[in-house]
């Protein structure tokens, strides 16, 4: 593992030069899984290129993330990885949507546990506040599931030990911690997801700075006079 300094790092929006870079990352994370065809990473970035980040530490790519807007009726309703992203290419996107939808969040392995994937989640945050969006899902694996199986038979038996904290689950007790809220299963979200036998929990995070009746009005800050006016599995394949 590379130990990186936060003055080495930063955070920019993806380009079409990185897909190589992209893709090398997503081989070492997924070793025998196809790379994204470049169609598709150029596609991320003409459908929706504020939602496509790149981290680099002393200027070479060590993880990025894929996100676009969809509406919260489609986001909640039943579906796969492969429905929801359009088959990989981001062709959901919806300009008027109230949330963004995580599509995938990858880090070099030589750098994890060094908080990239964190930086990623945190510029979402600031994305769908500055897009005065509702909020964030993402597809989340299960992968303590097929352990566990014997005592928690159902992916929702499983997932009701988690919210109730009886067991942890490395994904969804993750998020937990970082604000999403478990919302209901997919099935078949990912169907290669061995450890989590193909099912997926929907995640939400709702934006603190709307207005919880759900008009999009930004909530005045309280620390601040000035009116505020802008604000690992989500994965298409098994990350740890």
């Amino acid at each position: 593992m590379v130990a990186a300094t936060s003055k080495k790092i930063a955070v920019r929006k993806t380009e079409y030069a990185d897909a190589p870079r992209i893709n090398e990352i997503v081989a070492k994370c997924y070793p025998g899984i196809p790379p994204y065809p470049v169609d598709a990473l150029r596609a991320h970035i003409n459908h929706f290129p504020e939602g496509q980040m790149v981290v680099e530490f002393e200027g070479v790519i060590v993880g990025f993330c894929t996100t676009f807007i969809i509406s919260e009726a489609d986001a909640m309703e039943p579906h796969t990885w492969k429905e929801i992203t359009g088959s990989g290419f981001a062709s959901r996107h919806d300009p008027e949507g109230d949330f963004l939808y995580g599509m995938e969040v990858c880090v070099d392995p030589e750098f994890r546990g060094q908080k990239i994937g964190e930086r990623l989640y945190n510029e979402r945050r600031k994305l769908s506040q500055k897009l005065k969006l509702k909020g964030i899902f993402f597809g989340a694996r299960i992968s303590g599931f097929v352990k566990k199986k014997k005592i928690y038979p159902t992916p929702e038996l499983y997932l009701r030990a988690v919210k109730a904290r009886i067991i942890k689950d490395p994904t969804i007790s993750f998020q937990m911690k970082n604000g999403f809220e478990p919302t209901h299963i997919l099935e078949n979200y990912l169907p290669s997801d061995v450890e989590s036998q193909g099912y997926a929990v929907l995640m939400r995070w709702d934006n603190p700075l709307i207005d919880p009746q759900g008009n999009r009005h930004y909530i005045e800050d309280s620390r601040d006079k000035v009116r505020i006016c802008t604000i690992n599995f989500e994965q298409r394949r098994i990350s740890s």
